[in-house]
């Protein structure tokens, strides 16, 4: 069937299932290997068991877990620079005649670091400690 356009309409037929095909227990090739019958010997016993959890990748309770969480008695937290340290920041800061943006620029910090030293809040980090010590040009005090 030709349309005006030069387009020819093609249809196809769904094609039927193939019948299997039954194969002789004895094959000419050599190379191919046969498959044996499982024996139904009634005298094999094979001991089944269920075991907890088998199959599954879990490698532990989720419960017990969070129960010895809760049962720690041990208060974590975070030490803290504290407030004399903040106000040892903020004196030299103030002799140099600098702002916490200024400060922050000296030692390659965000200026919120900074604020976070002269409020005392801060998590203290030796690294920066001694960023502000040769910048200010003074010697802060240490948590021991």
């Amino acid at each position: 069937m030709a349309d005006d356009d030069g387009w020819t309409t093609v249809t196809s037929k769904p094609r039927k299932p193939k019948a299997p095909q039954a194969s002789s227990s004895s094959s000419s090739n050599p190379y191919i290997p046969q498959r044996k019958a499982p024996s139904t010997s009634p005298s094999v016993q094979v001991a089944t068991q269920k075991k907890y959890n088998a199959g599954t990748n879990k490698q532990r309770a989720p419960t017990r877990d969070l129960r010895k969480i809760e049962n720690e008695e041990e208060n974590l937290h975070h030490e803290r620079v504290g407030v004399a340290f903040g106000q040892r920041v903020q004196q030299a800061r103030a002799a140099k005649n600098w702002t916490q943006k200024d400060l922050a620029v000296q030692i390659s910090e965000k200026p919120n670091v900074v604020q976070e030293y002269e409020n005392g809040s801060a998590i203290p980090d030796t690294k920066i400690i001694l960023k502000m010590e040769k910048a200010l040009g003074v010697k802060l005090p240490r948590n021991k």
